[in-house]
């Protein structure tokens, strides 16, 4: 078994609880190394983004970023589902605790000009904003915990923060500042009640704060010891951060997301995507002793049986052209490019002098133009498209058998509408561009600044972007909507290794939201000129957004990949393009539009997506 150690800051609530919880919860033993800030400022440098919390797992490997951490722990403790529609509700209440964090970080700045006036505003405005919309989100959920009725690493990351809220550490903020918000009262303790969490919170409150300690556990049914906390010295790292999570003393996993995700992917708390469901749908068009585009790679052979054409190719094309369609739920119709040797079997088809011309026909079954019909055997797994009415179809001599792990009727494609500021770049930009990379339809709403004060309070958190489905699913927050997308596309992995090298990235993006949003949307390039404006910019033009694309350089270096999470666009590539052009266009006042200039690996990887065919294809349809 792995060996975990996890690093962060001495103090209750906040990023390094939750991901401590994950570990509770699933009895998995890790080293809990605890810092004092003069401790962090020591080691700072040394670590991911200059940030905890990092995960060290083996000695070898480090895992950063809160949220990262977070899944990938949710996975392994069986805190994240592996549903889509159940893992998407997790992540937006995931998401929403990164405007309860943002709300309050100004207040630990050092001493400037603006900072009585951002105090103020935190205190007053910011923090019961966002308590208001966590309360009205519990109350339309009527459910025990944040997103069902089953405890999930999303309920563990709200705690922290509300544990951290009412600790008394915050000035100005009362330790009962949840007294006036029942639902959120009612959350707190039915997490705080649940069996696991209240040993975890009994051993923390036995001293005050968690010192060194054991205590024995099953996991998968063997007993063994799941806590060891002590203090040492960190020399490795990344992103300057805690809390850190350190595994077999030479892995570091860092931020409390990343951290808590990958816990949850070894417990198996953690979703699995479209991706894998399309696996099983090609491994089950073929023999049951065939493995899919394994088996053509060891084939070795011009077409799916040999080098001769045969019915075997015609029942292979017949099944890939209905999954490229896109009227398959859930499967993108650029889900095949990954699988190359089964492109290849199939432009050897269609190359082929006699096949090619019978092969351009396109599967449309009765969703599609109510001319055709597809039945799906739910036991059988079995669709049949039978009869197409068109001339040309009927011509072909030759139907359509599909072998499917699919056990729901297919009806209808979902429609999706997203609805954002009619900007270029931030959060909405991110998600357009994931969807039009996996070629899925969806309308683009633009609303302007004034429309939005309109619709606001109609809104699940008070935001956009939102993603509407079939007119009546609301999904909110970006972060929760881009993995959903993702999953549908194929951009965001199944597996729980490289679905944590993206967490890592989109993390850390939101990490730099989160440091400049108290100034850069609440004070400095968008409102009326007020006592400590200029001063508040300086800090945010000189010191803040250096720093983060510093961190941002120094880790892509270090990657020496294509793209930010490996040699693959990705949804985490979407997510940096989409920033680095708001930092781009110029509308933040102050900011040069050649501010990336001179970070080599970030100008790099910009170019890179940009150039990229899809996303090519997609800012010249923009620009019509």
């Amino acid at each position: 078994m792995p060996s975990y150690k996890l690093t962060y800051f001495n103090i209750k609530g906040a990023r390094g609880d939750s991901i401590r919880m994950a570990f509770h919860y699933g009895g998995i033993p890790f080293t809990d190394e605890r810092l004092s800030r003069e401790e962090f400022s020591k080691i700072k440098e040394t670590l991911p983004f200059g940030q905890v919390p990092i995960l060290k797992v083996d000695d070898n490997k480090f895992l950063f970023q809160e949220l990262a951490i977070l899944r990938y722990v949710g996975q392994l403790v069986g805190l994240y589902p592996t549903d889509r529609e159940e893992a998407v509700q997790v992540d937006i209440a995931l998401c929403c605790v990164d405007d309860m964090y943002s709300a309050y970080l100004a207040l630990f700045d050092p001493e400037n000009p603006g900072k009585e006036i951002v105090t103020k505003m935190v205190i007053e405005e910011r923090v019961p904003k966002v308590l208001g919309y966590l309360e009205r989100y519990l109350a339309n959920r009527g459910t025990t915990f944040s997103s069902g009725n089953k405890l999930t690493v999303a309920d563990l990351r709200i705690y922290g923060v509300l544990k951290f809220y009412k600790s008394g550490m915050l000035p100005g903020l009362s330790g009962d500042i949840l007294a006036k918000y029942p639902q959120i009262t009612k959350f707190y303790q039915a997490v705080e009640g649940h069996e696991k969490i209240s040993d975890w919170v009994k051993a923390q409150d036995k001293d005050g704060a968690i010192t060194i300690y054991s205590t024995t556990a099953l996991y998968r049914g063997s007993p063994m010891l799941f806590y060891k906390l002590i203090y040492l010295d960190i020399k490795f790292g990344q992103f300057g951060q805690l809390p850190v999570s350190t595994v077999h003393e030479k892995t570091v996993i860092s931020q409390e997301g990343a951290i808590l995700r990958y816990i949850g992917r070894l417990t198996g708390l953690y979703p699995a995507g479209p991706k894998e469901t399309l696996s099983q749908v090609i491994l089950l068009s073929f023999d049951d002793d065939h493995a899919g585009k394994e088996f053509l790679k060891k084939r070795g052979t011009t077409y799916s049986a040999g080098n001769d054409l045969s019915v075997a190719d015609f029942k292979l094309y017949s099944a890939i052209t209905l999954f490229k369609s896109g009227i398959l739920e859930g499967i993108s119709p650029n889900m095949l490019d990954h699988y190359s040797h089964i492109s290849k079997v199939c432009q050897a088809i269609e190359a082929h002098e006699k096949a090619g011309c019978n092969c351009s026909w396109p599967v449309t079954p009765l969703h599609a133009t109510g001319k055709n019909q597809i039945a799906v055997g739910l036991q059988s797994s079995l669709i049949l498209a039978s009869k197409p009415s068109s001339q040309k179809a009927r011509r072909r001599n030759f139907p359509i058998y599909v072998i499917s792990t699919l056990n729901h009727s297919i009806e209808s494609m979902p429609s999706y509408k997203l609805t954002y500021l009619d900007i270029k770049g931030g959060r909405g930009d991110s998600i357009r561009l994931a969807l039009h990379y996996g070629g899925i339809p969806f309308a683009d709403e633009h609303v302007t600044y004034e429309e939005l004060g309109k619709i606001k309070e109609s809104l699940p958190f008070g935001q956009v972007p939102v993603l509407t489905i079939d007119e009546k699913t609301v999904i909110p927050q970006e972060g929760a909507i881009l993995r959903y997308v993702g999953r549908l596309t194929g951009t965001y992995p199944d597996d729980r290794e490289k679905a944590l090298n993206q967490d890592i990235v989109l993390n850390f993006i939101d990490e730099s939201y989160r440091s400049i949003d108290i100034y850069s949307a609440g004070m400095v390039f968008f409102q009326p000129e007020h006592a400590g404006k200029e001063a508040l910019k300086r800090i945010v033009i000189e010191e803040r957004i250096p720093k983060l694309f510093a961190y941002l350089d120094k880790y892509l270096s270090g990657k020496g990949t294509t793209y930010s999470a490996g040699n693959e666009l990705s949804v985490a590539d979407f997510k940096i393009y989409a920033a680095l052009t708001t930092f781009k266009t110029g509308m933040l006042q102050g900011l040069s539009t050649d501010i990336i200039d001179k970070y080599p690996h970030i100008t790099k990887l910009y170019q890179a997506i940009e150039s990229h065919e899809k996303v090519a294809s997609w800012q010249k349809s923009r620009a019509k």
